[in-house]
């Protein structure tokens, strides 16, 4: 398919309303601005709303493992009180860890 030598030579002159012709240029590159604002506040939200949930997600990992080890704190303290005076190697080493975990504990808050 050929190209008419005209429509090649139209195409390369300027409009013959510039001042429409700019005006249609100007309101596309509103237009253009506009979706790339638009674009913008989208991945800002985006941004957001991923390091609030990220958030929540560490604090719930956290609630988990420390629940998780409050029960096995729990557990090895009533099985000290249970075993009573007895001098065994096994119920010292739980008191150590008893002791070192309650004062972890507490600095952690």
């Amino acid at each position: 398919m050929e190209l008419d030598t005209r429509d090649y030579e139209k195409n390369l002159l300027p409009p013959a309303d510039l001042a429409g012709e700019v005006e249609r240029l100007q309101e596309s590159l509103r237009a253009e601005l506009d979706r790339n604002l638009r674009t913008l506040a989208d991945f800002k939200n985006y941004r957001r709303r991923l390091e609030r949930d990220n958030g929540k997600a560490a604090e719930e990992g956290k609630r988990v493992i420390i629940f998780s080890c409050w029960i096995l704190w729990d557990d090895m303290e009533n099985a000290m009180k249970w075993a009573g005076d007895e001098e065994s190697p096994s119920l010292k080493e739980c008191g150590i860890s008893i002791r070192n975990s309650s004062s972890c504990w507490k600095r952690k808050g």
